[in-house]
């Protein structure tokens, strides 16, 4: 299950409490309604963050989803359905996906876009594999992402608009982090490379329904 990111908006007079708490010393105290929302989430690996709103007085708080996180599990998540691919593929874009999806939630955004790349690769190269009867690795002619993409559209096989594009932005990034300069991607640039992906896993799905 994909972590989950709640954010506490507390007063300044129950901050330092609350935080000692969900730092795990004051444990003890079980009957405090902070400590048993914090153990007792729906998450199974919540993550939480504090803020101060200075217009509250007392011991006043609240608990909400945070915005990314809340965008992650409720919008983003896709889970491409069985006998889509193979077997085997499929768990494989299912897995990468949602690790994609996870890193980016909690702003981990150059591995979620190389996540993106690897479950879109993935994903062309097991339908390639059911046009043709061949995965592109084991093709004579070594066939590229562009050439993968061509084939698929020759073959009445959408694929999303402008993914070439997309494409050739997640590999600038993949690559400058393996052979040059470490350059963070941008909140924006990794939400487009999550619903890009989420649009071929999309297609791929509603093909095979036809």
């Amino acid at each position: 299950m994909n972590p989950h990111t709640y954010t506490f908006t507390l007063s300044e007079d129950c901050y330092a409490g609350a935080k000692a708490i969900l730092d795990g010393k004051l444990a003890s105290k079980a009957t405090d309604p902070l400590v048993v929302a914090a153990v007792n989430f729906p998450a199974e690996n919540p993550r939480f963050r504090l803020q101060v709103d200075r217009k509250l007085k007392g011991d006043v708080w609240n608990i909400s989803p945070g915005a990314r996180s809340k965008e992650a599990n409720e919008i983003m998540a896709y889970r491409l359905p069985d006998g889509t691919l193979p077997e085997d593929i499929t768990r494989l874009v299912n897995l990468s996906f949602q690790e994609a999806v996870s890193c980016y939630e909690i702003s981990c955004f150059l591995a979620a876009i190389a996540l993106c790349g690897r479950t879109i690769e993935t994903v062309l190269g097991g339908e390639y594999q059911q046009i043709k009867g061949i995965h592109p690795s084991q093709d004579p002619s070594k066939p590229g992402l562009n050439a993968i993409i061509n084939e698929l559209r020759r073959q009445d096989h959408a694929v999303p608009t402008g993914l070439k594009e997309k494409m050739e932005t997640i590999a600038i990034h993949r690559n400058m982090a393996i052979h040059g300069n470490l350059v963070i991607p941008t909140d924006d640039e990794a939400r487009s490379a999550i619903y890009a992906t989420r649009d071929v896993l999309r297609y791929a799905a509603e093909r095979q329904s036809k």
